[in-house]
């Protein structure tokens, strides 16, 4: 007999709902188990994670599920589980606390407070019996119980220092930038790619230890650094890193898409969940630099990857993606991924296709726990229609296997990072897919999650929008109909980001520094309204909007927008450089700024097929539009760092023209 459910059984969060039936009485992060907390002078215990999270699953079948423990913690807490991908602002002000408690952070995040909703001690996973590393769970729970009830004032008092701390905004953003020093200072870009390089695994990609992350961002200013920098190493190490993640385990050979990271220095052994914000930052990454650099493999993975989310993600009845793929099936992590090497042996023999097994990196024994996981170790260039054959069988093979859980949370801020990708996508393969993806994202971010004025994080069928927008949402959206008008020059596009900006600006922006608050005023009982700065898994919200400052100020030809996103960039490169992989989208978008725009003007009558021929040179910063005042020429006119040449007569010149500006020349494009 199935047990009664908790309250979480209301929720719409599919994380919240694999809670539903513990036995521990959880409650959903609000108003009404902080006032319970409060009544009966209990402690809080918030542990956060989300659907794809391996651990989670784990620690929720050894503690959650057990009943001894559940009465521990139902007798001694309130206990409150979050969704980290439903309420960023409260899991990042969590990990920070945890972090700086332990040093380290990660899901599921296990944090203890105050009844008023203060930290005061926390961790990740914990097991249920004690390792050398870790105590066990229900010890931590009868400690902490004890210390609340017998050392009150301690507590306490350990719980307003460590509250004050994550208030205490970083020093850098009381830096006074004058209004005449709006240059990007180049010198400092440079000292921030030396500090990455002496980073990185000049072998195997990537930096020097495992577990190994993609950092797209670090990637796009990367390429970005090429462009001005064509005698450094930084084009071999970006070849290194996009091939060692294109050709490992990584990357799914057989269904396409990234998983989260790899485990191991080589790349081959990844964490199996797939998110989406991971494979349109990815596929965005290697469409643009396949198209820089002239790489028909990069190409193929960043179109796989979009084929894969429109064939795994795609929500078409809502017109949006869903939000992960479980690392998990039938319980165990990455069963849906790997294969019995013997099976496979047969397999090629049955297709007459035995050549193929050295080019998917087979091993008689397997390669991970005696299991193959799919690799492409000599890339794409050995028998390669073969090769596409045979995993084109291993895909249809993989349907009768149990298929992991879908997250089908629906995310406005990653939604937007998808738009922004698509659209991208759309300009430069030109793509029909691609542009119905595009416009079915702009009609769900701008309708259907926003309700009487207001804009919202998530958005169910059963449940519509909810929970107010934060900063990823704004700038995530904004930069996504920042980058589909660019694409389809929508006259409705521009006033409506214009009118999003100042929402923004309304909702969250702090006039003494110029940076932006992650959650709204009021909103979420948050203790401390916080700022982000760094890249995570995702962009910093700040770098992404200053982007968008940046390219709505050039676009509109509004100067004080383009003066409040140097300001923004020229304050945080100094602690950009020093950390350079943590603020990688910041690098970016500096490497941008000094370059500035590489503006294509046209004779409107063009159609976008003739603007692709400019979008598929990958150039950096590159905006192609049509201009009046060449209507009826059939010319085209290049402007570069604010200079405007003489209109040349045929597209075929101006392609010319801006090889020779962007010539790449001294680069070996063989790979």
């Amino acid at each position: 007999m199935k047990p009664a459910p908790n309250r979480l059984i209301l929720e719409s969060s599919p994380y919240l709902l694999q809670h539903a039936y513990n036995p521990v009485d959880w409650y959903p992060w609000g108003e009404e188990a902080f006032s319970i907390a409060k009544e009966k002078n209990l402690p809080v215990l918030v542990s956060i994670g989300y659907s794809a999270c391996h651990w989670c699953h784990v620690m929720e079948r050894e503690s959650f599920e057990d009943s001894e423990t559940a009465l521990l913690m139902n007798q001694n807490f309130i206990n409150i589980k979050v969704d980290r991908e439903e309420l960023p602002a409260v899991d990042a002000i969590y990990m920070e606390a945890v972090q700086a408690m332990t040093g380290q952070g990660g899901w599921p995040l296990n944090c203890f407070l105050t009844p008023d909703g203060k930290p005061f001690y926390g961790g990740t996973y914990f097991p249920p019996v004690s390792t050398h590393q870790r105590p066990a769970w229900k010890s931590i729970l009868l400690q902490l119980s004890k210390l609340f009830v017998e050392q009150r004032d301690q507590v306490e008092e350990q719980a307003q220092k460590l509250t004050d701390h994550l208030a205490t905004d970083p020093g850098f953003l009381k830096i006074p930038v004058e209004e005449t020093d709006n240059s990007i200072p180049q010198q400092q870009i440079a000292k921030a790619f030396l500090q990455l390089s002496q980073q990185w695994d000049s072998q195997l990609g990537g930096y020097h230890r495992a577990p190994k992350f993609p950092s797209p961002f670090v990637h796009f200013f990367l390429a970005g650094f090429i462009e001005n920098h064509t005698q450094t190493n930084a084009y071999a190490q970006l070849v290194l890193n996009l091939n060692a993640m294109a050709r490992g385990g990584i990357y799914d050979q057989v269904g396409g898409g990234f998983h989260r990271y790899a485990t191991d220095p080589e790349w081959l052994i990844p964490h199996f969940e797939k998110m989406l914000y991971d494979n349109v930052l990815l596929s965005r990454l290697y469409l643009q630099a396949g198209a820089r650099f002239d790489n028909a493999e990069w190409r193929s993975t960043g179109t796989e990857t979009l084929d894969f989310l429109i064939e795994e993600f795609w929500n078409e009845s809502v017109g949006a993606f869903s939000a992960a793929l479980d690392a998990d099936s039938e319980g165990i992590e990455g069963k849906y991924y790997v294969w019995n090497p013997t099976e496979l042996l047969q397999l090629s023999k049955e297709l007459s296709l035995s050549e193929v097994l050295p080019e998917i990196g087979w091993k008689a024994a397997g390669n991970w726990e005696h299991t193959q996981i799919i690799c492409r170790p000599n890339g794409r260039k050995n028998n390669p229609q073969k090769v596409e054959d045979f995993l084109q069988h291993l895909k249809e093979s993989r349907k009768h296997k149990i298929h992991p859980q879908k997250d089908t949370k629906l995310l406005a801020s990653w939604n937007g990072l998808a738009l922004h990708t698509f659209s991208y996508a759309w300009g430069i393969t030109q793509n029909p897919v691609y542009k119905e993806v595009m416009q079915g994202l702009i009609k769900f971010l701008t309708e259907t999650c926003t309700l009487d004025g207001n804009w919202f994080h998530t958005y169910s069928i059963n449940s519509g929008p909810r929970f107010i927008a934060g900063i990823e949402d704004y700038a995530y959206i904004l930069r996504g109909l920042i980058e589909a008008h660019l694409h389809l020059e929508d006259p409705e596009l521009i006033p409506m980001t214009l009118q999003l900006l100042q929402v923004a600006d309304e909702q969250l922006l702090d006039s003494s520094d110029g940076f932006y608050f992650s959650a709204p005023k009021g909103v979420d009982q948050l203790i401390v309204r916080k700022k982000e700065f760094y890249d995570n898994a995702v962009p910093s919200g700040n770098a992404v909007m200053t982007e968008n400052l940046w390219w709505l100020g050039r676009i509109t030809e509004n100067d004080n927008l383009v003066s409040r996103a140097k300001k923004n960039v020229l304050k945080i490169l100094p602690v950009a450089v020093t950390y350079p992989s943590a603020f990688g989208h910041w690098l970016m978008l500096a490497q941008l700024m000094e370059m500035d725009l590489t503006e294509v003007r046209l004779d409107p009558k063009f159609n976008k097929a003739v603007y692709s021929q400019f979008w598929k040179m990958g150039i950096p910063g590159i905006w192609v539009h049509g201009d009046k005042n060449l209507a009826g020429t059939g010319k085209v006119q290049i402007c570069t760092r604010n200079v405007c040449h003489l209109p040349l007569d045929t597209i075929e010149e101006g392609i010319e023209f801006l090889k020779n500006q962007n010539p790449l020349t001294t680069l070996s494009l063989q790979n």
